[in-house]
């Protein structure tokens, strides 16, 4: 007998986007658990005996709380025949299924018996949902089990197989990691942030020194800092967009107090964006912003090594130039891959940023004269004094006619 399984998974690590097209809710990512059933019986005579007692097979699967309840469970076995669901069939689930956010799913004799060494596979879906908590180093993880028994003198001894898969999707502006108290994170001097730093909204209208203008915000419990421009500008509306010419309208955020532009659960690639609508006493700054996302994923384990936000500013020529950019490093990382532990495939990281935001300045609206103001007294006695000059000229006028 071959009382081995095993497990694969058909997702190990991808990039996802949590508003997709259409900014709904999240993509559809669909995931596949594949794994040869043991198999207990001997086939040394023409009446196929267990040598097992009560064989466990049991394939689960556990996603993060980030995730929508699962949907479209399908189980089949060699590629071709769909199993059928029930205590007298092939298999019952018997913890969590659709509508939840895990399942486990247990093989019965009947299966084991007819279909011991087959290629089961196991088949459903779920989405990302758009939260500021499941950004960039958030590694909104699923984990797939198997346990099969692998003692045939005790019903209680198995062995355990797990898989974790990771998830990304990205922000601007946004939390670097939303489960920040697993990630240590260092930028010049050694300053711990937990916020990305790509766009500033700013009210200066001369550019200076970026750098030298930055200040820090101590904030929350544990304690986290943010950092923002001194002269940040709260209010201005931005629309993001899918292409150039800026048909296809993605999302829309308005600048923070921090002066901050947030858009979050974003895929790897190319957008654009603009202000449309300026605060009170503001020009709307209607420049072309074009922006980058590119990620690296390690292929043996699926985590995020790092990545990089590129940004450009379309100039009056219609050529683009360099306006910033930020790049984000895991630079050492632990993970935990004892079986045993509820956080199996959890990842504490360390994370070394290089940023250079770009600053979009909007300018004032010229102040114009107020009723009551001065501009009104000067108007009013000009005014006066015009038609008190077209007064005298008539007199004057009509007293010549009379003494004609």
């Amino acid at each position: 007998t071959d009382p081995n399984a095993d497990l694969t998974k058909d997702v190990k690590g991808d990039v996802v986007s949590a508003e997709g097209d259409n900014t709904t809710a999240g993509d559809t990512i669909n995931f596949a658990i594949v794994s040869t059933a043991p198999s207990y019986y001997t086939s040394s005579t023409a009446n196929q005996n267990f040598v097992y007692k009560n064989p466990k097979y049991t394939i689960s699967d556990n996603l993060d709380s980030h995730f929508e309840n699962i949907t479209n469970i399908v189980v089949t076995v060699d590629g071709e025949t769909t199993l059928e669901k029930g205590a007298d069939k092939d298999y019952t689930i018997t913890a969590g299924g659709e509508g939840n956010k895990n399942f486990t799913i247990s093989f019965t004799e009947n299966f084991l018996k007819e279909h011991g060494g087959g290629v089961v596979r196991v088949t459903y879906s779920s989405k990302l949902k758009d939260e500021t908590v499941n950004n960039n180093f958030t590694e909104n993880k699923n984990v797939a089990t198997v346990e099969y028994s692998n003692n045939p003198d005790s019903a209680t001894d198995v062995e355990t197989i797990k898989s974790v898969s990771y998830h990304y999707t990205f922000a601007i502006d946004g939390d670097i990691d939303g489960e920040n108290s697993s990630t240590t994170l260092t930028n010049q001097g050694g300053t711990i942030i937990h916020k990305t730093y790509e766009l500033n909204k700013s009210d200066r209208s001369t550019a200076k020194k970026l750098v030298a203008e930055w200040e820090e915000v101590t904030h929350g419990t544990p304690t986290t800092n943010t950092i923002r421009n001194k002269d940040k500008l709260q209010g201005a509306t931005f629309k993001l967009y899918k292409e150039e010419a800026c048909r296809t309208e993605l999302a829309t955020t308005t600048s923070d107090v921090n002066g901050h532009i947030n858009f979050s659960g974003l895929d790897e690639g190319t957008y654009y964006m603009k202000e449309t609508a300026a605060p009170s006493g503001y020009t709307v700054n209607d420049t072309l912003y074009k922006f980058t996302i590119a990620a690296t994923i390690e292929e043996s384990s699926g985590i995020l090594q790092g990545y990089t936000v590129t940004i450009q500013v379309k100039g009056t020529d219609g050529t683009w130039s360099a306006a910033g950019s930020a790049t984000y490093t895991n630079t050492s990382r632990t993970v935990i891959d004892n079986v045993t532990s509820s956080d199996y495939g959890k990842v504490t990281e360390v994370i070394t940023t290089e940023t250079n935001p770009t600053e979009i300045i909007n300018t004032k609206v010229a102040n114009l004269p107020s009723t009551g103001g001065i501009g009104t007294y000067i108007f009013t006695v000009v005014g006066v004094a015009v038609i008190g000059i077209a007064v005298t000229m008539l007199v004057m006028s009509k007293k010549r006619s009379s003494n004609a």
